[in-house]
């Protein structure tokens, strides 16, 4: 097993993401443009993360409007094992609990996400997974002996209908994107297990009915075209070139298209003098 995790070329990746933008143009509407980045996409990265929230967000939404979805929490009996221990324990536990008769019959489909904090004296790991499940009334007591019996002991559940879909998504999903715990990072040697045993797992986890949903995928706002980078804009704009000039005015001074949010940008009407 490496040890050595992150490695130097992912510590550079880190640490120049966002450093590199360039402006899009629409190809069905040349007056729309938004401006992207040359992200690492490292799941510590903390504006990746959040990108990755809105991602989810935007395509968990839709996905339960009218249905009805419930959050669930699974745990597992405070033990002081591994983080890496814990978590196959734990991701295992959760493969066995929807296989069984009564899951099945209860859940038709959900997502799941990782969170892990520290037990309170810090002593012991505390992993555990908030899901989004879809599905009819589940008797607590059905779910408690059915996890249980999955886990091999842990019996600690809590199931609740959700009433406002839209807070309770931006709740949970930003366990898929930020999976430790801020105290974490204060940690070194806790922050670093936490690495390790979180490399190569998914933070979020389909099943049923909503396997086939790939909620990292951003929802699609159309074709677009490379219009240059942002240097190249400002190379063109010192030679003259006015439509470069008004793109790059527009970026200095509007703040929604520093947020990379498309904007409107009429080039024969907006031209700086």
């Amino acid at each position: 097993m490496r040890t050595d995790y992150p490695r130097p070329a992912k510590i550079r990746r880190f640490n120049l993401c966002g450093a590199m933008f360039y402006v899009l143009q629409s190809t069905t509407d040349p007056t729309l443009w938004k401006i992207v980045s040359d992200t690492c996409r490292d799941r510590w990265c903390i504006p990746c993360a959040r990108h990755r929230a809105a991602t989810i967000t935007a395509n968990l939404l839709p996905l339960i409007q009218g249905k009805e979805i419930r959050m669930l929490t699974l745990t597992l009996q405070a033990n002081a094992t591994s983080l890496r221990a814990q978590l196959d324990k734990l991701l295992a536990s959760f493969s066995t609990l929807r296989r069984s008769a009564v899951w099945q019959q209860h859940i038709s489909g959900g997502a799941a996400m990782i969170e892990i904090t520290r037990g309170r004296n810090e002593d012991h790991w505390h992993p555990h997974l908030h899901i989004l499940v879809e599905g009819q009334f589940f008797p607590k007591q059905l779910l408690r002996a059915a996890w249980e019996t999955a886990s091999g002991g842990s019996y600690i559940v809590d199931l609740r209908r959700v009433w406002d879909p839209e807070s309770v998504v931006h709740y949970v999903t930003k366990y898929a994107t930020k999976p430790a715990h801020a105290s974490l990072w204060k940690d070194q040697n806790a922050l670093q297990e936490a690495m390790n045993a979180l490399r190569g797992r998914k933070l979020l986890i389909s099943f049923g009915t909503w396997q086939h949903f790939n909620l990292l995928t951003p929802p699609s706002t159309g074709e677009w075209t490379n219009y240059g980078h942002v240097f190249e804009l400002d190379l063109k704009s010192r030679q003259g070139d006015l439509a470069a000039s008004a793109i790059l005015h527009y970026l200095t001074w509007d703040i929604h298209a520093a947020a990379g949010e498309p904007f409107y940008l009429n080039l024969a009407g907006d031209i700086p003098p």
